[in-house]
């Protein structure tokens, strides 16, 4: 049986029904999370007078889109139970369903907006949280401590380079392990030891300036201690790689947009980081299943909203409020699974949304609903 997709009046109702519903547990979810955490603390840095009160607004306004991409599908689960709770308790999904119209047919608006909103919240992740992290971001004085490992052709490492302290723009105390390439227990791992004050990025190089060298000779003894006025320890395409790898360790994965987050996947891959690429691949992919998992969360609440007359109507609500929990439950869990290879990271990213889909079969049974009739 194929939807019918012209336009009834009660597509109409639900519509509104559900737009008007998904917006105000948008609004209460966001309320909720906001107020302990983010509001509580920007009021009192305003009454600190570490805030003034217009950038105390400020902040709060950049602070909603990261809560916003929860607020979404959340919003859309409890608004779409609440609608169909309601019309249960009113008869409305009887009446419908005794003169033939299938909850398959009462599911076509209800797919509609949630294709809506699923696009909105992928928008959120995409667009808007990283332009808000990057504003709020860039008021504070972020240092990065960051360490690249250079090897040779062979995939050998044969130098390690320690910066202490990045702001985004400039290097400063770094310090350059220079390794031995020779496969022999009787020489010394170390060969050398570059340590200097700061680093400049130009001419497609990597150079530290004004530092000391530390010779090592075969028996691990420092052999000659030396100072430099400027020596260059990366070029082409490695310092280019080094310098970007930097740039993107000083923000999170919630800072970068996808294409961005692409990006720094690549370097990541490129240079054998194989723990940060996980990681931030399964961060990359949750981005979709999230997004997606709002078409099924708007289903689910329809499916626990539905009930026959003098059923106990607080167990929808009670189901609903386990899925929540136990959608945001396992995700450090499995965000670590995925960081560690146990498991892959688009199999990771997407448990959540098999969460909720498992859900939606559980309470179809549960229910006895049967989609066709």
């Amino acid at each position: 049986m194929n939807f019918n997709f012209k336009i009834k009046l009660i597509d109409k109702y639900l519509f509104r029904q559900v737009l008007f519903t998904t917006l105000l547990g948008m609004v209460l979810f966001i309320v909720i999370w906001v107020s302990p955490e983010i509001l509580f603390k920007i009021i009192r840095k305003v009454i600190g007078n570490e805030y003034t009160l217009v950038h105390g607004i400020k902040v709060f306004i950049l602070e909603i889109p990261l809560v916003l991409g929860k607020a979404i599908p959340m919003g859309l689960l409890l608004g779409c139970l609440w609608v169909f709770d309601s019309m249960s308790r009113n008869f409305e999904l009887t009446t419908l369903r005794s003169v033939g119209v299938s909850f398959k047919r009462i599911l076509a608006p209800i797919i509609c907006i949630s294709v809506i909103f699923s696009f909105l919240a992928f928008i959120t992740f995409d667009q808007l949280i990283p332009y808000s992290r990057k504003i709020l971001d860039s008021s504070k004085n972020l240092n990065q401590q960051f360490v690249y490992v250079d090897k040779n052709e062979n995939g050998k490492p044969q130098q390690i380079i320690i910066v202490s302290n990045f702001d985004g723009e400039k290097i400063y105390n770094i310090n350059v392990l220079g390794l031995s390439t020779e496969n022999d227990l009787m020489v010394p791992l170390l060969r050398s030891i570059y340590t200097a004050p700061f680093a400049i990025y130009e001419n497609n190089a990597i150079y530290i300036v004004d530092g000391i060298k530390y010779t090592i000779n075969d028996n691990n003894i420092f052999k000659e201690i030396s100072h430099f006025d400027t020596i260059e320890i990366l070029n082409d395409k490695k310092a280019k790689s080094m310098v970007e790898l930097m740039n993107f360790s000083v923000q999170r994965d919630r800072n970068l947009t996808n294409a961005e987050m692409s990006k720094y996947l690549n370097l990541l891959k490129q240079e054998g980081m194989d723990e940060e690429y996980r990681s931030n691949l399964n961060k990359y992919y949750q981005r979709f299943f999230d997004s997606i998992s709002c078409i099924f969360l708007a289903i689910l609440g329809c499916i626990l909203g539905y009930s026959r007359p003098r059923e106990q109507r607080l167990i929808g609500f009670t189901a609903a409020v386990g899925v929540i929990f136990a959608y945001y439950i396992f995700i450090p869990l499995i965000d670590l699974l995925a960081t560690k290879g146990i498991l892959l990271p688009i199999i990771a990213a997407s448990i959540p949304c098999s969460i909720v889909i498992g859900a939606i079969i559980a309470s179809l049974q549960w229910k006895n609903i049967r989609i066709e009739k």
